[in-house]
């Protein structure tokens, strides 16, 4: 008797969690966020773009003044996850500074930059045509002349756009968004 009222109380309990979080109750045991750049795009950016449903609520909208103000230590933070990787909704942001043929994004007050690297990655979909493009980024702290390189790198999605056809449609290309994958590699202390 005493079992059966344990259970019923953990069930009780489980079942007012699952009303309060249903998309955290509603993923498998052991569930783990690792989609590949395809499934990115198709169930993730495609439908924020679109303003679809989205299947999970695991990837948080960000302003990009925020995404770009901040550290990306100080930007995860407040972020629940046990993997390496962070994912982000924000807008393009145009406030970049050419240097030489290398892209360089000032975080905050001179704090660190990212800095992109020279191509970008054509994604394609099942039907094999391109649909999105990947750009890659790396923090760096300090100014841009003395910049160390960090362990933190950015893959910034972004859909493939036609020309727009009207000034409505320019607009909406302005505030366009992204989907931003930020990663924590390993810190490596000493040499072997």
């Amino acid at each position: 008797m005493i079992k059966n009222r344990k259970f019923l109380i953990i069930l009780c309990v489980a079942n007012t969690m699952a009303s309060q979080y249903g998309h955290i109750m509603d993923l498998p045991s052991g569930y783990r966020f690792v989609p590949n750049d395809e499934e990115l795009m198709e169930f993730y950016l495609t439908r924020k773009v679109c303003n679809g449903p989205l299947p999970h609520d695991v990837i948080k909208d960000v302003d990009a003044s925020e995404l770009y103000s901040k550290h990306p230590k100080t930007l995860v933070d407040d972020v629940y996850n046990h993997e390496n990787s962070w994912y982000f909704f924000t807008h393009t942001n145009d406030d970049n500074v050419e240097e030489g043929k290398k892209t360089i994004r000032i975080v905050g007050d001179g704090i660190g930059f990212w800095r992109g690297l020279l191509s970008e990655d054509l994604i394609y979909n099942s039907n094999g045509d391109v649909c999105a493009f990947k750009t890659h980024w790396r923090y760096f702290e300090g100014p841009i002349i003395k910049g160390k390189r960090t362990n933190w790198t950015m893959e910034e999605y972004r859909l493939r756009n036609d020309a727009p056809t009207s000034s409505n449609d320019e607009e909406q290309l302005a505030m366009e968004w992204v989907l931003v994958r930020m990663k924590k590699g390993r810190v490596y202390d000493c040499l072997f």
